[in-house]
């Protein structure tokens, strides 16, 4: 997905390029219902939104939004 880059600091976390907020949803929605990305880049806050991205926490709740939607 263009727009969404890893930074490999001393942690690791995604970024969003200025204007391209949008790519983290692109990045969250399944591919033929069959292929789903999950982690902190395909975390969704509780309004929906993907402007913060969380980490540990948010590849968490990203997982299980993805094992929900296989089920």
């Amino acid at each position: 997905v263009t727009g969404v880059q890893t930074c490999a600091l001393p942690i690791s976390y995604s970024v969003a390029k200025p204007g391209a907020a949008g790519a983290r949803a692109k990045l969250a929605r399944p591919v033929a219902d069959k292929l789903f990305f999950a982690g902190e880049a395909t975390a969704a806050g509780a309004d929906g939104s993907f402007g913060a991205a969380m980490t540990a926490g948010g590849a968490y709740l990203a997982g299980q939004a993805a094992a929900r939607a296989l089920s």
